[in-house]
């Protein structure tokens, strides 16, 4: 029994839930996008009514990059995020440049293995920088944790600005512009609700993300039941219909950087690409699986192709 029910409460309608299936990553973010704001400008639903949710903020960012492409005004929102140490390396070195002389820094740095005279030759190219070559020095964009904070840089703050932005982003994300009509959201920090949601993304390898195929076998199984609990809690913030999407292929080194698991790969144009599955989770709905749909004939239904 539904904790709602056990309150003497009726529990609320789940959503229809429809898997959508593109050929590309780029063919489904844009035909999200386009299909949110056809939602939204035909007033099928209000502003504020419709959210993108993702695997990861580095989805995150690509769905923004497609909305924006589209015209369609969204924003990036998400929960406290968790920071890898490659990130954790990158804020040291921004922190230092930022605070040359503190003592307790310059003790980290000689402590993670790096020498005196290598930071005295970084502060001094580095140390009157501006964040625009700063973000190339510290090669920021290598960490996807720090994709939405770099959303927010200008490219003239100094370095101690950049560093203050950027864990303020990861400790309490906010949108670079107020929301206008459509959120994006990793599916794992999900609150709130929707009329209407497209979850992207949903392939093997993504959802749930490579650490639930780790090599450490309890770390692995903690991560893919946490993955389940988020992936069937997205309904609950869903009042109308739901779109589960995924993509049936993708350029094969983009999909081994990005985790992305697939069954075998095949020439295309002259490139490898790699044929992917959609998510193991989809086994969580047992028989009640959602109905599947083909991306040509939703964009369709709107006059959208």
């Amino acid at each position: 029994m539904e904790a709602s029910e056990r309150a003497g409460q009726v529990a609320p309608a789940a959503p229809e839930r429809i898997f959508v299936k593109w050929a590309t990553p780029a063919d489904e973010l844009a035909g999200a996008a386009r299909l949110l704001e056809a939602f939204h400008f035909r007033r099928i639903d209000d502003a504020n009514d419709l959210v993108i949710v993702v695997p990861n903020m580095a989805w995150a960012v690509q769905a923004k990059r497609a909305c924006d492409a589209t015209g369609l005004k969204a924003s990036i929102r998400a929960g406290r995020v968790h920071v890898s140490d490659a990130a954790k390396s990158r804020l040291a070195l921004l922190e230092i440049i930022a605070h040359p002389h503190d003592a307790e820094l310059q003790r980290r740095w000689e402590a993670g293995g790096h020498s005196r005279a290598e930071l005295d030759e970084l502060l001094a190219h580095y140390s009157g920088a501006q964040a625009s070559a700063l973000v190339r020095l510290a090669d920021l964009h290598a960490c996807p944790e720090l994709h939405h904070g770099l959303l927010h840089v200008c490219g003239d703050e100094t370095p101690q600005q950049l560093y203050d932005l950027l864990i303020g982003q990861l400790e309490n994300p906010t949108a670079p512009e107020g929301l206008q009509v459509a959120a994006i959201v990793p599916y794992t920090h999900v609150t709130g609700t929707y009329a209407q949601a497209f979850f992207v993304g949903c392939v093997d390898g993504l959802v749930p993300g490579p650490d639930a195929y780790g090599q450490d076998a309890a770390w692995a199984a903690r991560t893919k039941q946490a993955a389940e609990q988020a992936f069937l809690s997205v309904a609950d913030h869903v009042m109308k219909r739901l779109y589960y999407s995924g993509f049936s292929k993708v350029d094969a080194d983009f999909a081994q950087r990005a985790g992305i698991r697939f069954a075998r790969t095949k020439t295309e144009g002259g490139a490898c690409v790699a044929l992917t599955r959609p998510t193991p989770l989809f086994a969580q709905f047992g028989a009640n699986r959602p109905s599947t749909l083909g991306s040509q004939a939703l964009l369709r239904m709107y006059g959208l192709n």
